[in-house]
């Protein structure tokens, strides 16, 4: 008797006080997805600001090498107008060579959206594929002179 005596007094404290709350089903918010996603029309926040795509060294030295290529292929085809391609244009002026090589420049502008809002190597493919394709280019225009 003693036993549900004390049995029935332990089962009376605890009904006695209050219950606690049931837990909560609410879901703390999701933070915004930092990679590119289809089903999002508008990325609202860039992975990196201009200053830090603009002055990182991987994408300045790959725009800067570019350029550098660039440069030495045209500056090849000027000294050597006759070397590779004798029914090319071998009469044509700096200012024209240039723009046709630094025409893909622009592409800058692709290479500065895929570092700020998709992955940062990204923005060197173009690059590197054109410095390949200039220093090809301004190596056959000094190797292959008769």
């Amino acid at each position: 008797m003693k036993i549900l005596i004390t049995i029935f007094l332990l089962c009376s404290s605890v009904v006695a006080q209050e219950l606690p709350n049931a837990p909560s089903t609410v879901q703390p918010p999701k933070s915004p997805p930092k990679f590119f996603t289809m089903s999002r029309p508008k990325i609202s926040e860039p992975m990196r600001t201009n200053q830090e795509v603009i002055l990182s060294k991987s994408f300045l030295g790959a725009h800067v090498a570019w350029l550098g290529s660039a440069i030495f292929t045209v500056e090849m085809q000027h000294a050597h107008p006759y070397c590779v391609a004798p029914a090319s244009n071998s009469t044509a002026t700096r200012a024209v060579l240039y723009s046709q090589t630094l025409a893909p420049l622009l592409l800058s502008i692709a290479d500065w959206a895929a570092s700020k809002y998709v992955w940062q190597p990204a923005s060197l493919i173009a690059p590197v594929t054109y410095i390949v394709k200039n220093l090809q280019s301004g190596v056959q225009w000094s190797t292959e002179c008769k």
